[in-house]
């Protein structure tokens, strides 16, 4: 028996157990005496990133977070708001005097000095040593001068406050792995920038002075191989963060995850924050609402929250490490799944057709393990016109007759305008490697490797998949897990779908019974 688990005998109480944990976790001394500065802490990774240092990191010293004004609630009211959402209940059980260690500034991104007060400003030069930079405008379609103003001279205002801060030991941009998609190997490297300021400044310049904005053909200029201004505007605020790097006395990081989805575990199993992006579809897909996709069996890359939580705050130490052993300033770091631990949406649908049948849902329109996989672009146009037009116009028609506002066909026609976009990132076959990211992983201590898990290679996607379900009913759908409804509902679907294939097979013995008579 080890040292470690003669240890464990003696300690009886699980409270003083993972006291234990947290006394040699390497990371949570990191954290210790800290003083971490965060944007964009109401996001849904913001969120994770306070919620995971507050509860495991109990003795560090502050947290400042910046938030914007609002002319509805007071700063006071949208922390006490903010600290009301289900996220934190695990923290307030563990650590309910946590509100100690917060301190909010009011700020924006967009103004001028970050639109800090002297005093605020002050407190955060002469107190922070940690600073994560994870705010961001993350919409694909917005105008191109508020994405620019936002994410590339918003990251600039950051930089800028960094240099001027005494402690400072790290500062982190939570970036994305598809700030350089145009490439289909995404390497830990820096990449050339696709813009210098100057041309942000003309772009942001010449979108302004339009209501409308730039022009699509005026966007697609400026934006080249990229197929939308998010990722280019990401890009540029990297190769920001590589310039202001290079005589800083302090380290810098990049961290690139790819795309965020439902917890792990932490701090509440299969949590997500919204029903953007891969939970919308998800969701639609197990309930049968999507009946078609088209989908080149590529791997995707899926990252729990938590996984990504838990990187972002091991590479942290690990930048400070590089630093303060090898003066190495300018570090990325990548966060993805399809070069360790690959899934298909086949896999996935697969998963989800597998939940238990007292888990399904009593919302599901469909059979999830029915809907139509194609790499046949007319065949997947044929079953999206088929499968998703027709009910669409059968719904529509039903509300419109019982008085109702008809909804569906609506729905229809934006997810159709949409089909190249989601062609596009869902099947790009992107290939994000993570090396520096793993060597950071395999250097952890055991303890760490527990509290802090993001070890991509090692998880089941069936179970993750299961737990995430299990999420979307609890936190999207407004179900119980166990659901005696939901099985009933399977059975009535079950009970349509083979009926129906029963009267196309008929049909279809009738037509060519008729058929043989005409022709012999």
């Amino acid at each position: 028996m080890s040292l470690v688990d003669e240890i464990y005998d003696r300690i009886e109480d699980t409270v003083e157990i993972f006291r234990y944990k947290k006394n040699h976790s390497e990371i949570v001394n990191f954290f210790t005496g800290q003083a971490v500065f965060i944007t964009g802490v109401t996001g849904y990774l913001g969120k994770c990133i306070v919620e995971k240092l507050l509860r495991d990191c109990p003795d560090i010293e502050q947290i400042y977070m910046l938030m914007r004004g609002s002319e509805k609630h007071s700063l006071e009211d949208r922390v006490h708001r903010y600290f009301q959402h289900v996220i934190f209940s695990r923290l307030k059980e563990e650590n309910p005097n946590f509100q100690s260690k917060v301190t909010v500034i009011k700020g924006d991104l967009f103004t001028d000095n970050l639109g800090l007060s002297d005093e605020d400003k002050s407190i955060i030069i002469n107190n922070v040593t940690v600073m994560y930079h994870n705010a961001a405008n993350v919409k694909f379609d917005v105008r191109a001068s508020v994405s620019l103003r936002s994410n590339v001279l918003g990251t600039k205002k950051m930089l800028e406050l960094a240099q001027q801060c005494k402690k400072l030991k790290v500062f982190v941009y939570v970036s994305t792995a598809y700030s350089h998609l145009y490439m289909k190997d995404i390497h830990e490297e820096f990449y050339p920038s696709p813009a210098d300021l100057q041309t942000v400044y003309d772009a942001i310049e010449a979108d302004e002075k339009t209501e409308k904005g730039l022009s699509e053909t005026e966007l697609q200029t400026l934006i080249g191989k990229y197929p939308n201004i998010y990722p280019y505007s990401k890009a540029i605020a990297e190769d920001l963060v590589r310039q202001y790097a290079k005589n800083a006395k302090f380290a810098h990081a990049i961290f690139r995850p790819a795309i965020v989805i439902s917890s792990y575990k932490e701090p509440l199993p299969g949590w997500c924050g919204n029903t953007n992006g891969p939970v919308m579809i998800f969701l639609a897909a197990t309930l049968g609402i999507i009946r078609a996709f088209y989908h080149h069996q590529h791997p995707l890359d899926f990252i729990p929250s938590d996984f990504t939580v838990n990187a972002l705050l091991a590479i942290t130490r690990d930048a400070q490490l590089q630093w303060s052993e090898k003066r190495q300033r300018d570090l990325v770091y990548n966060l993805g799944s399809s070069t360790v631990n690959p899934i298909t949406f086949t896999m996935m649908r697969s998963n989800f057709e597998e939940v238990p049948l007292l888990e399904k849902s009593e919302k599901a329109v469909a059979l999830a393990g029915t809907t139509r996989m194609t790499s046949c672009l007319w065949e997947f146009y044929f079953w999206h016109w088929t499968l998703h037009f027709i009910p669409a116009l059968l719904v529509d028609s039903i509300l419109l007759v019982s008085g109702k506002k008809p909804m569906v066909l609506s729905i229809f026609w934006k997810v159709t305008r949409h089909l190249d976009k989601i062609d596009y990132f869902g099947n790009g076959n992107w290939k994000i490697h993570i090396t520096k990211t793993l060597k950071v992983i395999d250097k952890m201590s055991p303890t760490d490797r527990e509290m802090f898990y993001c070890d991509m290679r090692d998880y089941s996607w069936q179970e993750l998949n299961w737990i995430a379900w299990r999420g979307l009913k609890l936190y999207i759908l407004k179900e119980d897990i166990i659901n005696e409804a939901g099985r009933r509902r399977y059975y009535l679907l079950c009970g349509i779908h083979y009926a129906f294939r029963v009267i196309w097979f008929l049909v279809f013995c009738y037509v060519l019974f008729k058929l043989s008579f005409i022709l012999f």
